[in-house]
């Protein structure tokens, strides 16, 4: 009976020291791996400017200024954020509108041809 409890005691012991040990490194991690940064900017009529901060290359934020202002935040090459998404979906349903009607002109213009 006692050594029945006393193997509770060692694993919920040795789980505990794991999660322990985890935890510690990820605050290790936390603390002491520096955030990486880049930016740089340029003015000739026009003012274009870049940066890039990312944190173990696991985090990365990336944020420039062309024109207009554009976010995009990724982690492990999944993009969380990112402000201009949803014109580069409406921009590729143009191109594809006009295609069609491209298409059904020509379509038109040779069977009146005909």
């Amino acid at each position: 009976m006692l050594h029945v409890l006393l193997l509770i005691l060692k694993i919920t012991g040795i789980v505990i020291a794991c999660i322990l040990g985890l935890v510690i490194i990820v605050v290790a991690a936390v603390l002491f791996v520096p955030v990486r940064y880049k930016a740089d900017a340029d003015y000739h009529g026009k003012f274009k400017a870049h940066a890039k901060l990312s944190w173990l290359g696991i985090l990365r934020v990336l944020v420039s200024y062309d024109e207009e202002f554009a976010i995009k935040a990724k982690a492990l090459f999944i993009t969380i954020y990112s402000n201009n998404q949803k014109k580069e979906k409406t921009s590729k349903h143009r191109t594809s509108k006009k295609k069609k009607n491209k298409t059904l002109r020509r379509k038109y213009f040779f069977c009146k041809r005909r």
